[in-house]
């Protein structure tokens, strides 16, 4: 049975077309889509660029998991959930740049603004995504990008929460 993906929101957009910008996550993908594969395995076969790999999947929830028995206990086995990607949306023009912008940001200039971000944040939990907009001087649509593609940050509701 095919399991297709439907984008419908244009900040995942951005997320998706990095879903394979690296040789390490297009090998995974194609071993993750023939088969099962635990942590371990992928630290072994691509070390942290495959465990880092293996985060960044998991926070677009495109990976199944399931239990697998070893002799050192149970260990969660990962494998890829969906065939293919439908995308289905509309976006101001004036959006599209940022989309773009945040999609080819280099890796560094997002975890500068991740520090940036978790600093405006102090000890809280949780800040209003406008907030942090008007702050940083983006639009929410390309704040969204950026948070998606930050391994400490995600987006709950109209917040950004620490992962």
């Amino acid at each position: 049975m095919a399991r297709i993906r439907l984008i419908n929101e244009p900040s995942e957009l951005a997320l998706f077309l990095r879903l394979a910008d690296s040789e390490v996550k297009r090998e995974m993908l194609e071993a993750l889509a023939s088969g099962w594969l635990t942590e371990g395995q992928i630290r072994e076969r691509w070390g942290e660029e495959g465990a880092s790999a293996l985060q960044y999947f998991i926070k677009l929830r495109v990976l199944d998991t399931r239990w697998e028995a070893t002799p050192r206990g149970p260990v969660r086995a990962y494998s890829l959930y969906f065939d293919s990607v439908q995308i289905n949306l509309t976006i101001p023009m004036t959006e599209i740049s940022d989309i773009l912008a945040a999609a080819m940001m280099p890796d560094e200039e997002v975890l500068a603004l991740q520090e940036r971000i978790l600093s405006i944040m102090g000890k809280s939990d949780r800040v209003f995504i406008g907030d942090v907009a008007s702050n940083l001087g983006v639009s929410v649509t390309m704040l969204r990008c950026i948070v998606g593609r930050a391994p400490r940050l995600n987006i709950k509701g109209h917040y950004i929460i620490r992962t």
